[in-house]
């Protein structure tokens, strides 16, 4: 099983908050499946890649 979590942050709409979970979601998926991703963790991933 494969979770992507995001934080609510008060400046952004709840949908963006949404979007930011799917794409943890899908990462999670891309890189290895039964994993927790969260966004922060995405993008520092995605950060140390380049």
């Amino acid at each position: 099983m494969s979770i992507g979590v995001a934080g609510y942050l008060p400046v952004e709409p709840v949908s963006r908050t949404i979007e930011r979970a799917d794409e943890a979601l899908y990462f999670a998926k891309r890189t290895g499946r039964n994993r927790v991703i969260a966004d922060d963790d995405m993008q520092s991933s995605i950060a140390s890649n380049l």
